[in-house]
């Protein structure tokens, strides 16, 4: 999901709709009296016109009270009249809707007059407004309560508490398989390959998978006691929960024949990807890397911002990205992101599959676009439309508000990408996550590899 925010007035976007628009309200330059009648920048000519002068009428205080008074009365009997057939026109319109809802209305009178106890209405708003979303009929349609949203946006920022340590399910533990850098895991000793087999003196394959992580996440500063085999012998490790920067950005370097490539993994598109993305690009050609592979593999979108900021970095200037909206039923252009004329140009090699989304299909897409990429992969999971956020009493609704388009292609909705070079993992490799697989164990890493080799001159 691309959790949007849109601000018009940035400058790497364009307004299609030719004007300004402040607070809501158009703002028109104020023609010059003294300058000609040229038509000039779209402004509408006038030809000259000549007025006959007028020997003004004497009116006497009293008729031109009169007539002051009238006009107002008028007036003022003329906007009531529109207003209030504008609000019946509402009022019959909202009650169209709540008839919609005739049976909901129906089970809370029973309940009042039949309950014999208090009915919790703070929790049934809630589960209600949850319910809607849910069964809205738009897929990425969530409403998140005020405590839901807190979270939310914590973890759209990168601010996470906790330990720090990407996992994966295993047969009677948590397999670490990558430990962020600067986190409390990190600052414990955890590493990559450890197997969580009991948190708090609770065995995994007793309490279960789900609840194990419940048990592992926690407060910052209080502290968890797991067990842990380690080369195949089990021990424990006392770690303190802890505020860190979420590791969205995961990079190694790969040589062959003294040539290197950069791989990066972009894990999802957070507030705080851009600049961990940056430093990464920057850290592989500084090292003397002649190709780049992003990984994108498994990510499931994230903040329109983000990835635009990240796409900026690569591409030359242009287009990143085409924003069509909702206006009048019918949805029309309503921004194009743009990029600057810096650009890394160095032949890159992107991973996608299945289970690519959003904003990841789009960094793919605007890649491709400019020509700069070879995808490799399985074809992408085609959500090619955004969210929006909506206050709704102390919450927040977000809702599917937009389609986007790559910059110069269509948009690639409920369809996906198609790779470049198509490669699937072996069968019994599949249900493994990507993480663990070796490069002889992960087909799609070995094609781009070499995709990636073959295009260094």
């Amino acid at each position: 999901m691309i959790f949007i925010r849109r601000f018009f007035m940035e400058n790497n976007i364009e307004n299609t709709n030719n004007r300004e628009n402040i607070d809501g309200m158009e703002q028109v330059t104020p023609s010059d009296n003294t300058a000609s009648h040229e038509n000039t920048a779209g402004a509408p000519a006038y030809a000259d016109v000549k007025i006959n002068a007028r020997n003004p009428k004497k009116i006497s205080l009293v008729l031109s009270i009169f007539l002051i008074v009238l006009a107002v009365l008028i007036t003022f009997q003329t906007t009531y009249i529109i207003a209030s057939v504008n609000y019946s026109a509402k009022l019959n319109e909202e009650r169209g809707e709540l008839a919609k809802y005739k049976d909901l209305f129906d089970m809370i009178d029973i309940f009042k007059k039949n309950y014999i106890y208090d009915v919790d209405s703070d929790a049934i708003n809630d589960a209600l407004l949850h319910a809607y979303a849910y069964y809205s009929g738009d897929d990425y349609a969530v409403y998140y309560n005020a405590e839901e949203w807190a979270d939310f946006s914590a973890k759209m920022s990168g601010n996470s508490v906790g330990i720090g340590v990407y996992i994966t399910q295993t047969d009677d533990g948590i397999e670490v398989v990558y430990v962020m850098q600067s986190s409390p895991a990190m600052e414990a000793g955890m590493k990559k390959g450890d197997v969580i087999v009991a948190v708090d003196g609770k065995r995994i394959a007793d309490i279960g998978y789900n609840e194990a992580v419940s048990l592992v996440a926690g407060t910052a500063g209080t502290k968890v006691t797991l067990a842990i085999r380690r080369d195949g012998a089990e021990q424990d490790i006392s770690v303190t929960r802890n505020n860190y920067e979420a590791q969205t950005v995961i990079s190694y370097m790969y040589e062959r024949e003294g040539k290197k490539i950069g791989y990066i993994n972009i894990t999802n598109f957070y507030s705080v990807t851009p600049k961990q993305f940056e430093e990464a690009v920057k850290a592989a050609l500084d090292s003397g890397c002649e190709s780049l592979i992003f990984d994108v593999r498994g990510n499931p979108g994230g903040e329109l911002s983000a990835v635009c900021s990240m796409l900026d970095y690569l591409l030359p200037e242009g287009p990143i990205v085409r924003i069509f909206g909702k206006k009048d039923d019918k949805l029309v252009l309503e921004q194009t992101y743009k990029s600057g004329a810096s650009e890394i140009d160095v032949p890159m090699v992107i991973l996608a599959n299945e289970n690519s989304a959003s904003a990841a299909e789009l960094f793919t897409s605007a890649l491709r676009d400019y020509g700069k990429v070879t995808i490799v992969g399985a074809n992408t999971f085609g959500k090619g439309c955004g969210q929006s956020g909506f206050g709704v009493g102390s919450g927040v609704l977000m809702l599917t508000s937009f389609l986007y388009a790559p910059p110069f292609s269509e948009n690639y909705d409920g369809e996906g990408i198609a790779p470049d070079i198509a490669v699937e993992i072996a069968e019994e490799y599949k249900n493994r996550n990507l993480m663990t697989l070796t490069e002889d164990e992960d087909a799609q890493l070995k094609t781009a590899l070499d995709e990636a080799y073959s295009k260094i001159k």
